[in-house]
C-alpha cells in the first residue's frame, strides 16, 4: 500500500489530548515497579504522539509491516471519528447532571470496549491466555504419546525419550509464538462485551476540576475480592471494569444486583483528593507504564499518596479483607 501507517496508536490521539494544556502537551508518569511500588515523573513536558503506540502494531507478527495492519488501522480510525460526533454532548449532560438516555449509556459502553480489546494490555492478556492453554494442553497430551508409534518413533530418532518429554512439558519453559489475529478476532464479539458492560451497575465519578489521570491502558477489567469465583474464574460480569471517559469523568462498573432500577449513579468527589488519589493510584499501578496529566502538582501528589500506600500496604490489604 501506499504511504502505509507505521506507527499504530493503541490508544486514540484524540482521547489522550483530553489530558493536554494549551500547548497541546502533557507530562507523563512512568511506572518505574510495581512491587515495590515506585513512580517517577518526566521534567518535561511531552505529547501524545509519543505515546501509546507501536510500529506495525496491527500487524499479524508486531513491527511487521503486512496490509491486515493497514485494514485494521483504517477500520479503528473509522469508528473512533464515530465516538469523536457523539461523546462530547454526552459528557457534558453527565457533568451537568441531566438524564443518560439508555443508548447514550451504550455509546460510552461500546467506547470503552473499543479501547479495552483495540489494547496493548488486552492484546498481552489474551496471548498469555493462548500460550497457557497450549501449554496445558501440551503437558495433557504428551502423556498419552506413548500411544502413537509414529510420535514415538520420531522421539526415538532425535535421542529423545518419553519421559524427558512428559518432563519437559512440565517445566513450561518454553515460549509460544501468537499470532496477533488471535486477540483481534475478538472484535467479533464487540457487541456482547458493549451490552454486558451496559448492563451492569455503573457508578459514575465526577471531578469539575479534572483531577483524574489517564493511562496507556484507560480501560481496566479486574477480578475483585468481592466475588467469588466459579470453576472458571470470575465471569465479566463478577469482575470490575473502569473507564475514564476523561479528566473528569471515571467511570467504575460493578455487578448489577438488580434486574430492574437504576443502574447509573453519579458521585459528586470533586475536592476530595484522598478518594481521587486513590482512583489515581488504582489506575496507574494498573496500566502498562505510563499515566498522563497536565498538571505536574496533581501527578506529585498522586507519587506521595502511592509511596504511602505502598510503604503501608498491610494496612490496606487488611482492610479490604
Amino acid at each position: 500500500m501506499n504511504n502505509p501507517t507505521k506507527k499504530q496508536h493503541y490508544v486514540p490521539r484524540k482521547y489522550l489530548r483530553k489530558w493536554c494544556d494549551e500547548n497541546d502537551s502533557f507530562f507523563p508518569i512512568k511506572v518505574e515497579s510495581k512491587q515495590p511500588a515506585k513512580v517517577e515523573i518526566f521534567d518535561q513536558e511531552s505529547n501524545p504522539e509519543r505515546y501509546c503506540y507501536e510500529n506495525f502494531f496491527y500487524a499479524k507478527q508486531t513491527g511487521k509491516y503486512d496490509e491486515f495492519s493497514q485494514l485494521v488501522e483504517k477500520d479503528f480510525t473509522e469508528v473512533e471519528n464515530s465516538f469523536w460526533d457523539k461523546l462530547p454532548s454526552v459528557e457534558e449532560k453527565i457533568l451537568n447532571n441531566q438524564q443518560i438516555l439508555p443508548e447514550e449509556k451504550w455509546l460510552i459502553a461500546g467506547f470503552g470496549i473499543m479501547l479495552w480489546l483495540r489494547g496493548k494490555k488486552y492484546r498481552e492478556w489474551s496471548n498469555q491466555m493462548s500460550e497457557d492453554l497450549i501449554k496445558w494442553i501440551m503437558k495433557s497430551q504428551i502423556r498419552m504419546a506413548d500411544k502413537d508409534p509414529k510420535f514415538m518413533k520420531e522421539l526415538r530418532e532425535h535421542g529423545l525419550t518419553h519421559e524427558e518429554m512428559i518432563e519437559f512439558a512440565d517445566k513450561e519453559e518454553y515460549k509460544v509464538k501468537i499470532s496477533n489475529t488471535q486477540s483481534l478476532r475478538l472484535f467479533e464479539s464487540y457487541e456482547q462485551f458493549s451490552n454486558l458492560l451496559f448492563y451492569k451497575y455503573w457508578r459514575v465519578y465526577i471531578s469539575k476540576d479534572g483531577k483524574f489521570i489517564t493511562t496507556d491502558s484507560p480501560y481496566l477489567d479486574l477480578t475483585t475480592y468481592e466475588e467469588k469465583p466459579n470453576f472458571f474464574g470470575q465471569t465479566f460480569l463478577m469482575r470490575k471494569q473502569y473507564l475514564v471517559l476523561s479528566p473528569y469523568i471515571l467511570i467504575e462498573a460493578i455487578h448489577p444486583h438488580n434486574n430492574s432500577g437504576k443502574k447509573f449513579k453519579r458521585i459528586d468527589i470533586t475536592g476530595n483528593k484522598g478518594f481521587i488519589h486513590y482512583l489515581n493510584s488504582m489506575l496507574l499501578m494498573n496500566a502498562n507504564m505510563f499515566g498522563f496529566h497536565s498538571d505536574k502538582e496533581n501527578l506529585e501528589e498522586l507519587k506521595k499518596v502511592i509511596s504511602f500506600m505502598d510503604s503501608n500496604k498491610e494496612m490496606f490489604i487488611s482492610k479490604s479483607n
